[in-house]
């Protein structure tokens, strides 16, 4: 899963992405594992020779340097830029950064960037159906535009309009940035309570997960060879590591779930959205399985950790036989039938 760091100028997205990445140097990516037990322990079961985790890829927006012509055309460039995310982790300060140069506020500069973002998918819609005037609209799709112009000039972004799955693909290649999905992440201070504190943020969440943590702070953690990150935080107050702790709130925000596929080659946690059928879910797995999808053979984590192998799940009764139009559940275990 793709995540870009988004936020205004001097807020700490750098310093955050090296705590992701755990390199001191500037990285371009950070490639976050999801902790997951339940891998783990199926590895341990399988004795395999390799354990993969669901992942999250973050990289920073940076926000243009000052030798834009001016303030507007600064900020269409950095919205440019960051479309195409499947989350935007929007990071905002309540403490203070280098090169900052008011004090912080995270509420203010939450409403900042928000509107912006607003501004500019009214700007986008605008030009569609002004264009549509002249080279005529799929009706349907003209309607739906106007309603999301309508939700946006009520202050209110996009991700939260009740948009279905059809509308959604109709919205694909407009790159209306406001769609996207966000997680809040503050930049607290050092000596602040370990935690997400919302209040920081007025009445802007719409339904946004705050993470928060001390960014510094978090980037000394993740230098530290990895035995030690976690005994370390807790020393120093923390809830586990910010990769740890932002790819549980990134989970959450997306609704996502893992499903578990395992053997002595591989066990490994795929991630997809609450409410996926086990046809799409085979799909995640390679679209020949898709394609050729016979059945699904399940079982519930637990049940299979209780009997170590799907033989002994099929001998007591407890595996299922379930077909495209089952909705896979948070730790299913497993194994596709197909035929191409």
């Amino acid at each position: 899963m793709d995540a870009t760091i988004i936020g205004l100028a001097h807020t700490g997205k750098t310093t955050l992405l090296s705590a992701l990445s755990g390199h001191a140097d500037a990285a371009e990516i950070a490639t976050v594992r999801v902790p997951d037990a339940r891998v783990d322990e199926l590895g341990r079961i399988f004795e395999t020779k390799k354990i993969v985790y669901a992942e999250i890829r973050a990289r920073e927006a940076a926000w243009p340097g000052s030798g834009e012509s001016s303030r507007r055309s600064e900020t269409e460039h950095y919205l440019n830029a960051i479309k195409g995310s499947r989350l935007f982790l929007h990071v905002v300060a309540a403490a203070r950064t280098p090169m900052m140069a008011d004090e912080p506020d995270p509420a203010r500069d939450l409403a900042k960037l928000d509107g912006e973002m607003i501004f500019s998918d009214l700007v986008t819609i605008d030009r569609i159906l002004e264009r549509a005037k002249k080279v005529p609209l799929d009706a349907n799709v003209k309607s739906l535009l106007e309603r999301l112009h309508a939700h946006l000039e009520g202050d209110v972004p996009l991700f939260t309009a009740t948009l279905a799955g059809p509308e959604r693909a109709q919205l694909a290649g407009f790159n209306l940035v406001t769609l996207t999905p966000q997680l809040i992440v503050i930049n607290t201070t050092e000596d602040a309570p370990d935690g997400a504190d919302a209040a920081l943020l007025g009445d802007r969440l719409f339904g946004r997960h705050v993470v928060g943590f001390p960014f510094t702070l978090a980037r000394e953690v993740s230098l530290l060879p990895a035995e030690e990150q976690d005994a370390f935080a807790k020393e120093m107050g923390l809830d586990g590591t910010a990769a740890a702790r932002l790819a549980r709130e990134a989970f959450a925000q997306l609704d996502l779930i893992s499903f578990l596929t395992a053997g002595d080659k591989e066990c490994r946690a795929w991630p997809i959205t609450r409410g996926t059928t086990a046809r799409e879910a085979a799909g995640e797995v390679h679209s020949d399985i898709e394609r050729g999808f016979i059945r699904a053979e399940t079982v519930a984590y637990p049940e299979f950790v209780k009997r170590g192998s799907m033989k002994a799940c099929r001998d007591d009764g407890i595996l299922r036989l379930e077909g495209k139009d089952y909705l896979v559940q948070d730790g299913d275990v497993l194994v596709f039938r197909f035929n191409v």
